[in-house]
C-alpha cells in the first residue's frame, strides 16, 4: 500500500489509532515524487545496508526493502516501530529498533551486518539536526555516505552559507552537496517551512585521530561566542599572546569573529595554536 497517498496514510495511521505527534516533529511524506527522488539519491542495492532515522510509517524503508538492501530503522514511536515489522514477514532483511537514536551506537548497530556499503538516511528534525550530525562525526568512517533531510535554511547553510558549528563539523569528515529542495506541502501535517535533501560523500578527516578532538572543543568553545572575535571567543581556553601568535602564524585578522571563518581557516589556525603552545 502506497502510504505516500494521503488517503491511504490517513487509512493506516486510523488502523494504529495513531496521530501525528508534535513532540517527536513527526511529519509524513506524502508526495510520491519525492518519495521516488529520495530513493533515487540514496540508490539502494541488495549489497547495501540502510540505517535509516525515524522511518515513521516506513515509506521509504519499503522502497529500500523492495530494492533489496537490508534496512536498520531506528524509530522513537514505539507504535510505529512496531508497524514496520509487516513489511519484512519473514525477518530476513529488516531490523527495527525501538529508540531514540540519541541513545543507540552507531558501531554496535553496524557490528551486526556485513554490507559493501553503508548509507545513513534521514529525515532530521530541526532541533536534533545538530546533535545528529556530532553524533554522526564520531564514526563516520562506519559509512559510506548520508543522504538527510533538513530544513531549507539549514541546508543552505551547510552548503555555502555563513560558517557555523556543524557546519564545519560536516565538512571536516565529508563532502557536503546540496541534493533538491522539498516543499513543506510535500509532508502531513505540513510544517511552517520547506525543507531540502544534502548527501554527504565521507572522506578521510582533515586532522588526525589524536587532534579531532582538541579541535571540535576550540570549535565548540568558538561558536558558543560566534559574534565575538577570536581573541574573545577563545580567551576562557588559551592566553591571549598564545591565540595573537597563532593568528599571526595562520594569517587570521584579530577581528576575526567564528561565523566568518571557513573550516580551512579553523584548520590553520588550530595547527597555529598547537605549534605555539
Amino acid at each position: 500500500m502506497p502510504l505516500y497517498r494521503p488517503s491511504e496514510l490517513s487509512e493506516f495511521l486510523a488502523s494504529l489509532h495513531h496521530h501525528p505527534k508534535r513532540t517527536l516533529s513527526q511529519n509524513f511524506l506524502i508526495d510520491g515524487n519525492i518519495v521516488a527522488k529520495i530513493v533515487s539519491e540514496v540508490n539502494p542495492s541488495p549489497d547495501t545496508l540502510i540505517v535509516e532515522i525515524g522511518p515513521g510509517p516506513g515509506v521509504l524503508t519499503e522502497a529500500f526493502l523492495m530494492a533489496g538492501s537490508s534496512v536498520v530503522a531506528i524509530e522513537k514511536d514505539d507504535v510505529l516501530a512496531n508497524a514496520l515489522h509487516r513489511l519484512d514477514p519473514e525477518g530476513g532483511k529488516l531490523s527495527v529498533i525501538a529508540s531514540d537514536i540519541m541513545d543507540c551506537s552507531f558501531a554496535e548497530i553496524i557490528a551486526h551486518h556485513t554490507a559493501a556499503s553503508v548509507i545513513l538516511v534521514s529525515n532530521l528534525p530541526y532541533h536534533l539536526t545538530t546533535p545528529i550530525i556530532q553524533k554522526l562525526m564520531e564514526k563516520p568512517a562506519l559509512f559510506s555516505r548520508a543522504v538527510l533531510m533538513v530544513q531549507e535554511e539549514v541546508a543552505r547553510r551547510l552548503t555555502g552559507g555563513k560558517p557555523s558549528l556543524v557546519g564545519c563539523l560536516a565538512a571536516f569528515f565529508s563532502d557536503v552537496r546540496y541534493a533538491f529542495s522539498v516543499p513543506k506541502g510535500c509532508f502531513w501535517p505540513k510544517p511552517k517551512v520547506d525543507s531540502a535533501i544534502l548527501t554527504l560523500y565521507f572522506r578521510k578527516p582533515l586532522l588526525d585521530d589524536k587532534e579531532q578532538e582538541l579541535f571540535f572543543e576550540i570549535l565548540r568553545m568558538a561558536f558558543l561566542h560566534r559574534r565575538k572575535t577570536i581573541l574573545h571567543s577563545l580567551q576562557e581556553g588559551y592566553p591571549r599572546e598564545q591565540l595573537i601568535a597563532a593568528c599571526d602564524r595562520a594569517g587570521v585578522s584579530y577581528d576575526s569573529r567564528p561565523e566568518e571563518m571557513s573550516l580551512n581557516v579553523w584548520v590553520d589556525l588550530f595547527r597555529g595554536l598547537i605549534a605555539n603552545p
